[in-house]
């Protein structure tokens, strides 16, 4: 039985590349690539690293922002 590529099985198994703030960027079992946790400055810095250092690292996309809330009384 396979597990699936983005499961935590196989997160478990990834290689950490490198460190960005609280962002890791590790490469998977299956040889993708894979930008977890951070912020989006995180985010902004790993992309700028990886566009001098392993242009080879595709990201599929943005990640998400998290949408803040303000409550008022």
């Amino acid at each position: 039985m396979k597990s699936h590529p983005r499961s935590p099985l196989n997160r478990k198994h990834a290689a950490t590349i490198a460190a960005f703030g609280a962002a890791r960027l590790v490469r998977n079992p299956d040889g993708r690539h894979e930008l977890l946790g951070g912020t989006p400055e995180d985010h902004a810095d790993a992309r700028d690293w990886c566009s001098l250092f392993a242009p080879e690292v595709v990201f599929s996309h943005a990640p998400r922002h998290q949408p803040a809330f303000t409550f008022a009384a």
